[in-house]
């Protein structure tokens, strides 16, 4: 799988047009690895839904820390 290549130091995910993308984190994020997380619709930034925006930080660092 992607998470198993050596020499990757972090993944990059789009949380806005990747529908299925936080159920993947949720499914088991590879530790020691950083993630960067895309949770701003970069087609209309905005119309962002800030509240929504930072739950979703807060969600995704209670699955893999900060």
């Amino acid at each position: 799988t992607i998470t198993s290549l050596k020499g990757i130091s972090g993944f990059g995910f789009d949380l806005v047009r990747g529908t299925q993308t936080i159920d993947l984190i949720k499914s088991g994020f590879p530790a020691g690895k950083f993630l960067f997380a895309g949770v701003v619709d970069g087609r209309n930034i905005w119309a962002n839904d800030l509240a929504a925006s930072l739950s979703l930080l807060h969600e995704l660092e209670a699955l893999v820390g900060k």
